[in-house]
Formats: structure tokens, C-alpha cells, sequence
């Protein structure tokens, strides 16, 4: 069984793959495994993916013939993991060669907990900023308390893979509006339950409750710390490239600034 499972999902992005994928098979902490969805893509993403597969027996590939969106693939990959820690990274960033070394270490520090979380380095086209780790709000008993979306994000936790079963598992939606939906239901029943009359942010459609732009990473960490209390780490390990316009994304590809 290996140390770690790390999972991403990808749609059409073979032109930014081989940086993520370097990134994470370069990593100094070696015992891990890469389950990859391509999630229906229609451009050189499979084959790109292959070529990486057949160098690197860590990889383990799944393809979708549509798109079905990340909560779905994420879900699926996370069921086919083997991994004794799971690392979610998205498609389009890095993480730096020590990452899992850090991750470790942490894990045979604090042997008491099973879940992490940790910060970013976040890079875009106006400047590069840090997303120092926060410290998620405690209470008494299992779990954490309720915090809202900004808190942590893909590539800033690991957890346990037993966890899995004992949390509530994500919904299979291919709608981030039917996500959305989903959540604020969840949201409300908790508040119900153990924090009645307390004020809270209000789930609505006009805004994103759930994050930019589908937030299933921060619904996931919310269901994980309903049961599992989190252990904030002092680190950035995670490159996050922001690729949000389309003019963006052709510059900063054509520059070679990022991706």
C-alpha cells in the first residue's frame, strides 16, 4: 500500500499537463500513486497522459467518453484509491519537489490527527500573493465548526483515506448550481442541529456559497471536518496558477510566464 494516493481530474488540458504531472513524479518522497481522470476531453489530454503512463508505473489512468464534471470524477477516484493519505492536486498546478516530505513528516508528527490543512502560493498575471494556512474554528466533541468558502482549497489538505467511511460522501452532480444546492441544504441542517439561532451566511443562487467556481473542494473539506478535526501546518507547498480569462490563459501560455 503506498504512503499516498494523489488524484486529478483533467479536461482539455494538454498544452499545461506535463508541468503538473513533472511536478508531482519529481517529488523527493517517492512512495505514492497518481490516479488521473481525464474527464471526456476532446483535445491531446489522453495521450499525453499515456505517454506519461507508460514512463511511470505510479500512474493510474480513467477516462471518461463526456464530461461529467469534477465532483463526479473526484469521487470515483478517491473510491479507487489504495493510498494510506489522499492529496487532491488540480490539472493545472504544481506542487514543489518536497511536498510530500513535508506531508509525511507532519503525519508522523501529530499522530493524532487525520486531517491537514495547509497554505498556497498563488500566482496570477497581476502579481503573486500567499494563502497563509488558517486555523479552522474548534468546538467540543468531534469535528469542526462551520466556516465558510475562501478557508481552504484544492491542494491545501490531506486526510486519511479511512475517513472516507465515516463521512457523509459527495453527491454525483454534474451541475455546479444542483452542488450548490445540495450544500446550502446541508449547511442549514447542521446550523439547525448544533448551532440554532446563530448567525450565518445564507445560502442564495445569486452568490458563490460554495466557492469559484464549483467549490467542491471546499464542500468536501467542510463534510470531512464534521467528523475529523483539522491540523492547520505552517507551510506552502502547493503552486495554485489562476487561468480564470480566456486572454489570460493565451498570454501567460505564449509567455511562458506560467502553465
Amino acid at each position: 500500500m503506498p504512503k499516498f494516493s494523489i488524484i486529478l481530474t483533467t479536461w482539455n488540458r494538454a498544452s499545461i499537463l506535463p508541468k503538473t504531472l513533472t511536478s508531482i513524479l519529481n517529488q523527493t518522497f517517492a512512495d505514492f500513486e497518481l490516479l488521473i481522470m481525464d474527464d471526456g476531453s476532446t483535445d491531446n489530454t489522453w495521450n499525453v497522459l499515456t505517454e506519461f503512463a507508460l514512463k511511470d508505473p505510479r500512474i493510474v489512468l480513467s477516462k471518461h467518453d463526456r464530461c461529467r464534471e469534477r465532483v463526479i470524477s473526484r469521487k470515483e477516484l478517491m473510491n479507487e484509491c489504495k493510498g494510506e493519505w489522499i492529496y487532491w492536486v488540480d490539472s493545472d498546478d504544481e506542487i514543489i519537489y518536497g511536498t510530500l516530505e513535508l506531508l509525511n513528516h507532519a503525519i508522523k508528527t501529530y499522530l493524532d490527527f487525520k486531517v491537514f490543512n495547509f497554505g498556497q502560493i498563488i500566482f496570477s498575471l497581476t502579481g503573486t500573493d500567499l494563502k497563509v494556512a488558517q486555523e479552522l474554528p474548534d468546538w467540543e466533541g468531534e469535528g469542526m465548526n462551520h466556516f465558510d468558502s475562501g478557508r481552504v482549497g484544492t491542494g491545501g489538505f490531506v486526510f486519511k483515506r479511512e475517513c472516507l467511511k465515516d463521512i457523509e460522501p459527495l453527491p454525483e452532480y454534474d451541475n455546479i448550481f444542483d452542488l450548490a444546492d445540495w450544500f446550502g441544504v446541508k449547511v442549514e441542517e447542521w446550523f439547525n442541529k448544533n448551532a440554532p439561532g446563530v448567525e450565518h451566511q445564507k445560502y442564495n443562487q445569486a452568490d458563490k456559497f460554495c466557492g469559484n467556481p464549483w467549490g467542491d473542494d471546499f464542500v468536501f473539506m467542510w463534510l470531512l471536518t464534521r467528523k475529523f478535526k483539522s491540523k492547520k501546518l505552517p507551510i506552502n507547498p502547493y503552486i495554485s496558477y489562476i487561468r480564470t480569462e480566456n486572454w489570460a490563459y493565451e498570454f501567460a501560455t505564449n509567455s511562458g510566464v506560467m502553465g
